[in-house]
């Protein structure tokens, strides 16, 4: 009886040990877990990316609203009427301004408000005149002007010839055609004859000509 009992234990046994190894076998052995997938996340309290800005547009800026405006051409300039008023004299020097060569010319611009500068010019360099002047025409008046001038260059008992023009310069720049011009210095005889020429250098003891005058 206690023989069949440590049999029957030795068989229970044999089979629990071999329901163990094959359990071993199916599951790889001991201490080998099934590998999962685990989703991974970021952890908390870590920054999340940023993303980098945009890149701006490629091209020039644009113009500031309070960039001041481009100046527009230069006013067409136009010389008309020249004219020699008196192209000559003769007699005792220096000559009366009522009497000296004396010129005119007219001075147009296309457009208003415009601002010139002017001189009478001698084709020798020597002259009466004051030089560079200054012509304005302003908004809503008049587009042209008459500008005149009187030559008291002189050679005392000599005879001066020499041309004439008008010249107008900044911001736009003209010019008229030359005229010619003479003055002749007579010196009075003691005995009240005629007068004979002499040769002296030029005189510069005459007044000034006069400025632009406008169009009426």
């Amino acid at each position: 009886m206690l023989t069949a009992g440590i049999v029957l234990l030795v068989v229970v046994l044999a089979l629990l040990g071999w329901l163990l190894l094959k359990d071993l076998r199916n599951t790889g052995g001991p201490g080998t877990a099934t590998p999962t997938s685990t989703p991974s996340t970021t952890p908390e309290g870590s920054p999340s990316p940023t993303p980098s800005p945009s890149p701006s547009p490629s091209g020039s800026p644009s113009a500031s609203p309070s960039a001041s405006a481009s100046a527009g051409p230069p006013p067409g300039v136009t010389v008309s009427a020249v004219q020699a008023v008196r192209d000559g004299y003769r007699g005792s020097c220096p000559p009366p301004a009522g009497e000296a060569p004396a010129f005119a010319a007219t001075l147009a611009v296309d457009r208003v408000p415009a601002a010139l500068e002017y001189r009478w010019a001698t084709r020798s360099g020597v002259t009466t005149g004051p030089g560079w002047q200054s012509v304005t025409y302003p908004e809503g008046g008049p587009a042209s002007v008459r500008l005149e001038h009187t030559e008291l260059t002189n050679y005392p008992g000599a005879t001066f010839e020499d041309a004439v023009r008008l010249e107008v310069r900044g911001p736009a720049e003209a010019a008229s055609a030359w005229l010619e011009f003479s003055v002749t210095c007579e010196e009075e005889d003691p005995t009240g004859g005629a007068s004979s020429p002499g040769t002296a250098g030029p005189t510069g003891s005459a007044s000034p000509a006069p400025g632009p005058t406008p169009s009426p």
